[in-house]
């Protein structure tokens, strides 16, 4: 069985050659909008969580700062305590 050759639509074309619509130019946010943007995150998310699941989220914070700190310390194997 043949495939029969479909006519492609010219406009079609002329898009997927020059990479979708080149009118479109994406603008790149401001650090003010970046900043209010992020600051809007961020209280949503702290509405949506428990009060638990934020204290868990800020225990593990501080459990890894404390890890980077004390990895790059010397520390007795056997104790466990920074000479």
């Amino acid at each position: 069985m043949e495939k029969q050759a479909r006519e492609k639509d010219p406009a079609a074309v002329s898009l997927g050659t020059r990479g979708g619509n080149a009118s479109y130019k994406k603008r790149q946010a401001t650090p003010g909008e970046v900043k209010r943007m992020a600051k809007m995150g961020g209280e949503a998310r702290a509405k949506a969580l428990t009060p638990e699941r934020r204290r868990e989220i800020a225990q593990a914070a501080v459990r890894a700062r404390w890890e980077k700190k004390r990895a790059g310390m010397m520390t007795d194997t056997e104790f466990g305590v920074p000479f």
